[in-house]
């Protein structure tokens, strides 16, 4: 509409309190169109467009079958299985996928007699560090990264305590990470005491979390606090001749670098993996656009979203029979599952150029990650030639088996009844009338009566609280679980108790409430400042203390906008 060319249509957060209108324009515009003149249309104007594909598309998509995702295994008595592959690409090989073992088949391939380890595992054995040792090579000396954590007891090679940040203390990431994937995974080795240097410009290379605050101050979005804390900020205007001169100085210094760009993004800046290994030969170099480094969408502009609906999920996210239209959720999955995965292929790189002496560069495609906890959907799909439907809240082993309201506005709990002996519990505190009900006393005649099942359970667990009814099932040996909000989440003595929950008083945003780490170890304790990164906070101190610059030449590239 004529109206939207306004001015005031560039702000977000203007655009954000009118997302009404704006969703029923784009929906009046796409119904002219078909899938594929979408995608052609707004893909090379750099706005995230997909087809929302069911596991067979996922499948037989053209992109996923040039990146061999879905690979062909062989199942001895069976035949040949497509099921999918490791979600990354290793220096331009897919790591080659086996079949599941048969019971006992160790027995038949074992090289030794009784059974005890052959000659290439216990080699493999004898090669393999017993920790991770990830710097090799730093000139400069060493950072007192600016979480200022502690950790007490660790073990190091020798078998001594010795101080320091965390496991990954010495480990130094340099990132051009934003948004959530990216920033998620850093955050982990961050917390870790990984010393993570966050790259940014005030030159059109600002993180967009920075603005999901309130207003338009970079330093003020709690949303950036949780998924950028305990890492330093520095900023390099990449556009200045001198910029990738800079950067490349500080990757001498660095164990591994990441980025969550499109795919010629860092190319186009000077800094592709060839550039890296110019300074830095055994540099791990994580890539980790939303459809990989290679294939015919490579160059596709993807968020969460796209990246849930190109997989299959958004289709599977639904209720059975109804996938039109394919409702799904707005949770950006995509995003937490490639973020874990690439803090693991950070360590696990490093590890590799401990044992091998050499670098690797790592294609991980957020959409193979995410289609990665989807097999068995996708292999039934590329099985059988047809797709699997959406469960909803049910389940293929469980009965009752869902999400059943409560007592209150939209207070709900999750029931999960696995056996016949959970089964009779229940029925036991629903009363005698259940009890003596035939159908319900064997797990395959709850399947076939779900249908009269679930009216049972949902008028029991209306006249009740949800805390309530978890705390009377739990007792009984029933699985079952509040479906908690924010709110609760934040009141919740459990995860208080075990310090999962954090308030801390930030100078910047006054009190938070943030999740801690979720990782707790036997013989460490983490310690955490909580700062935010402010931009470009530690430009200097990483130019004079990492890379080694003089006070003059730091002067200079302030002077001349090297470091905006």
């Amino acid at each position: 509409p004529a109206d939207m060319d306004a001015p005031e249509w560039l702000n977000n957060l203007y655009r954000r309190a009118r997302a009404d209108k704006i969703n029923s324009a784009v929906e009046a515009f796409t119904r002219k169109h078909t899938t594929e003149e979408l995608t052609n249309l707004l893909q090379p104007r750099g706005i995230p467009c997909v087809r929302v594909n069911s596991p067979l598309g996922f499948t037989g998509d053209e992109h996923v079958e040039t990146r061999s995702f879905m690979a062909s295994v062989d199942y001895p008595g069976f035949g040949a299985i497509k099921q999918p592959a490791a979600p990354f690409v290793i220096d331009g090989v897919r790591l080659a996928v086996g079949h599941v073992p048969a019971i006992d088949s160790w027995r038949s391939t074992s090289s030794v007699a009784g059974g005890k380890p052959s000659s290439i595992s216990l080699a493999a054995a004898e090669r393999s560090p017993s920790y991770l040792s990830p710097v090799t090579g730093h000139t400069s000396s060493s950072i007192s990264p600016v979480s200022g954590e502690t950790i007490e007891g660790v073990i190091n090679d020798k078998g001594s305590d010795r101080d320091g940040n965390g496991p990954l203390d010495g480990m130094r990431i340099v990132s051009f990470d934003h948004v959530l994937a990216g920033p998620y995974g850093t955050t982990i080795l961050a917390e870790l005491g990984a010393d993570v240097i966050k790259v940014e410009s005030r030159r059109g290379g600002m993180d967009p979390f920075r603005f999901f605050g309130t207003g338009e101050d970079p330093n003020l979005s709690p949303r950036f606090l949780e998924f950028n804390r305990n890492k330093r900020s520095l900023t390099i205007n990449l556009k200045h001749p001198e910029g990738p001169r800079v950067l490349l100085d500080l990757v001498r210094h660095a164990d591994a670098v990441l980025d969550n760009y499109s795919v010629d993004v860092m190319a186009r800046l000077g800094i592709a993996y060839e550039d890296l290994c110019k300074v830095k030969p055994d540099i791990i170099n994580l890539r980790m656009p939303g459809l990989g480094c290679t294939g015919p969408k490579r160059h596709y502009s993807t968020v969460g979203t796209n990246i849930t609906s190109f997989t299959g999920l958004t289709y599977l996210w639904n209720y059975p029979d109804k996938t039109n239209p394919p409702i799904g959720s707005q949770t950006v999955y995509p995003d937490y599952v490639s973020g874990v995965m690439c803090a693991a292929i950070i360590i696990a790189g490093a590890l590799y150029r401990d044992r091998y002496n050499k670098g690797a560069f790592i294609d991980l495609a957020q959409a193979e990650a995410t289609a990665y906890m989807i097999g068995a959907s996708l292999m039934e799909a590329a099985a059988l030639g047809r797709d699997p439907q959406p469960l909803g809240n049910r389940s293929l082993s469980a009965a009752p088996h869902g999400c059943y309201p409560c007592k209150g506005e939209d207070r709900w709990c999750a029931i999960a009844v696995e056996s016949d002996d959970q089964w009779h519990a229940l029925a036991q505190i629903f009363g005698s009338e259940v009890q003596q009900d035939r159908r319900f006393d064997t797990l395959e005649g709850r399947f076939r009566h779900q249908e009269d099942l679930d009216p049972i359970v949902e008028r029991w667990t209306r006249q009740r609280e949800p805390h309530e009814i978890m705390a009377r099932l739990q007792r009984a040996g029933i699985p079952c679980g509040v479906v908690q909000t924010g709110a609760d989440l934040v009141a919740d003595d459990h995860l208080k108790e075990r310090g999962f929950i954090v308030a801390v008083e930030n100078p910047r945003l006054g009190r938070v409430v943030l999740p801690n780490f979720p990782l707790r170890f036997a013989n460490a304790r983490l310690t955490r400042k909580w700062e935010f990164p402010e931009l470009g906070r530690d430009s200097v101190a990483v130019l004079r203390d990492v890379i080694g610059y003089s006070e003059e030449t730091i002067a200079a590239h302030q002077r001349d906008g090297v470091l905006e």
